[in-house]
């Protein structure tokens, strides 16, 4: 494909992912925990950050980069935005999947 090797593959999908993960995880957790942000903002300022971050400070050339860090990122974003978000049977605004109240109208989480 472009002249990588089977280990070359793996470490390179292996160690992008641990890098995406551990810097959207790191964000994460400062911008939920110091910031007056809801969850869904921070998260989305924190995976815009950590896609930043590890496009700018790699040193894995372009072509690299375009291989081993685009998956890592549509993981997060799946995982934080389909899998464990559910909407408000009130007002259809987006909350984690275990919230009891919404965090836009104020309702319980209860179907109509």
């Amino acid at each position: 494909m472009f002249g990588f090797t089977g280990p070359d593959l793996f470490w390179g999908f292996l160690g992008g992912f641990l890098a995406v993960y551990l810097v959207y995880y790191i964000f994460s957790f400062f911008m939920g925990k110091f910031t007056k942000m809801d969850h869904d903002k921070a998260s989305k300022v924190s995976l815009g950050i950590t896609a930043f971050l590890v496009f700018a400070v790699s040193e894995h050339t372009w072509v690299e980069k375009l291989v081993f860090y685009p998956l890592p990122l549509a993981n997060i974003f799946y995982m934080e935005y389909k899998v464990s978000m559910r909407n408000c049977p009130h007002c259809k605004g987006r909350n984690k999947r275990k919230a009891e109240t919404c965090v836009h109208c104020g309702k319980k989480m209860v179907a109509v």
